[in-house]
């Protein structure tokens, strides 16, 4: 692995992170899918308590599968709009998005079930090592040798899993990739840059974790004084400012104004868990564009792998116009029709220009 491969990488870069806490539109479209599936979810709840039976186990399957849906929609359009702010382009609408994050969903169950069934290969592979290890004295020879590299082999598979394919496969698709392109994508990071990668990831988690605990240090001793607060005032008593009182907290729930208090304060609670979350996704985004972007370079088992069709029909006409040869020298004067040699500026019978 050659130096250009770390000195392309530019970790300062995840500190743009933080504009994820900047970005209105991926906030409001994940709000609207959280609000669209709390809505679907209480519907199919009333469905499927008034139906019972059969069909309301078919009816339960069918809401998963929507909330599901849905949900990885609405997370895939929140995706997409980070990216464009990633990407510096012209950030698309929310609908636009969206269809672009409903089209994303069987890129995305394609890799769910390539992994599937790659573990499942393995398995079926190492189960096979492990009859043929029962034969007597060659098998504990083959098992002293298959045993280790069948471990090492599992642990490479999933650490290249957790920490590369399954973070870094949405914002390859979320930059407009199809399926074939953002899996060689990945594999091409994981193959030549992993240890990269999992730094990066360690620094991005460092970040949200600095994020957070600033968001923490503010907002759990506002809510703890304001609650007893509250609790106090609301239910005809007193608290102690700054102390939380727990028993008055619990008895919220039986006082109309103080149970809209709790409610507006687990709509803060999301909105602030939504806000990391924004940071983390932009995080990512700008992780994959750093760990691909190097890859583009013509190294072998890079990306170029999997456009290289591509990239050769982007060649083929510079490379037709530069194959291309020169316009013939003209070998008559224009003027008189006098023969005339290559290197003649004039010519010699009339004096014309050539």
């Amino acid at each position: 692995m050659s130096n250009s491969t770390y000195q392309s990488i530019d970790f300062g870069a995840l500190t743009r992170a933080g504009e994820g806490l900047t970005q209105w539109r991926a906030l409001g479209t994940g709000f609207l899918t959280v609000l669209l599936c709390g809505l679907l979810s209480c519907l199919m709840q009333q469905l499927i308590a008034r139906t019972g039976g059969v069909l309301g186990m078919l009816l339960a399957l069918m809401s998963g599968v929507l909330l599901f849906i849905v949900w990885l929609a609405g997370m895939s359009a929140v995706g997409v709009l980070l990216m464009d702010k990633a990407r510096n382009v012209p950030q698309r609408g929310i609908f636009e998005a969206a269809m672009f994050g409903l089209a994303s969903i069987p890129k995305f169950l394609l890799l769910g079930v390539g992994v599937l069934a790659s573990v499942l290969a393995f398995m079926l592979v190492a189960a096979l090592i492990y009859f043929i290890c029962k034969v007597p004295v060659l098998g504990a020879v083959l098992a002293f040798v298959a045993h280790p590299v069948l471990v090492l082999i599992a642990a490479v598979f999933i650490i290249a899993c957790v920490w590369v394919v399954f973070p870094l496969f949405a914002p390859a698709v979320w930059t407009g990739l199809d399926f074939r392109q953002a899996l060689a994508s990945v594999l091409a990071i994981a193959r030549n840059r992993l240890v990269q990668v999992v730094l990066m990831m360690v620094v991005l988690y460092i970040i949200l974790a600095v994020i957070g605990m600033l968001i923490a240090l503010g907002v759990l001793p506002a809510a703890s004084a304001l609650t007893a607060l509250a609790a106090g005032i609301l239910r005809g008593g007193h608290a102690g400012y700054g102390t939380m009182d727990w028993g008055a907290a619990m008895g919220m729930f039986s006082n109309s104004a103080l149970m809209g208090a709790m409610l507006g304060m687990s709509v803060l609670g999301l909105l602030l868990f939504a806000l990391v979350s924004l940071v983390a996704i932009m995080g990512m985004n700008v992780l994959y564009l750093q760990a691909s972007s190097g890859l583009q370079a013509g190294r072998p088992g890079g990306i170029e792998e999997a456009f290289g069709a591509t990239e050769e029909t982007q060649e083929e006409p510079g490379s037709a116009v530069s194959d291309a040869p020169p316009a013939p020298l003209p070998v008559a004067c224009r003027a008189c029709g006098h023969r005339v040699g290559a290197d003649d500026a004039f010519c010699a019978n009339c004096g014309a220009r050539l």
